[in-house]
């Protein structure tokens, strides 16, 4: 009997897609296999991408565990960011207040000697009037009233009284 070579074609491809479809079963495997990864299947140990390489499966109690210590550590992040933020402050607060005490001192020094010299002048100046006054204004002065001779003349210091020290 002679064979067709259409019917002897299409065995031989049946043949063919059979053996590789078993090789293929075989290398995908039940838990992925060597073919695991390419295919999208990550739960296995193919090649590069299994246990101990970031790809591990998990169960949900793993997940939740996992999930509370990325929580416990971006708390801690947060806490540690907190502090290190108040810290910087401080310095800051420290380096402030450090500027308004040098301010605040040579404030201090500059108005005593400001005061000093405010009534060092008001002692000078109120020599010069004193001396004015007994030099060249007359103690004496002719009274207009009919009858008296002189009357004692009030002399006048616009000098303001102070604290100076000078007994004025």
């Amino acid at each position: 009997m002679e064979l067709n070579y259409a019917s002897k074609g299409v065995a031989n491809a049946g043949l063919a897609t059979g053996i590789i479809g078993t090789a293929l079963g075989a290398m995908n495997g039940a838990n992925g296999g060597i073919l695991g990864s390419l295919f999208g299947n990550n739960c296995g140990c193919g090649r590069g991408y299994g246990y101990g390489y970031g790809y591990d499966p998990v169960n949900r109690f793993e997940l939740a565990q996992e999930s509370a210590l990325a929580a416990k550590d971006a708390e801690i992040a947060l806490l540690k960011s907190n502090t290190y933020q108040d810290q910087k402050m401080l310095e800051l607060y420290k380096y402030i207040d450090g500027k308004f005490t040098a301010y605040e001192t040579e404030f201090c020094r500059i108005n005593t000697a400001l005061t000093r010299e405010r009534d060092e002048r008001i002692c000078g100046d109120n020599a010069i009037v004193n001396y004015a006054n007994s030099t060249f204004y007359p103690k004496q002065v002719a009274d207009v009233t009919v009858g008296t001779t002189t009357t004692a003349a009030a002399v006048y210091n616009p000098i303001p009284r102070g604290g100076c020290g000078c007994g004025h």
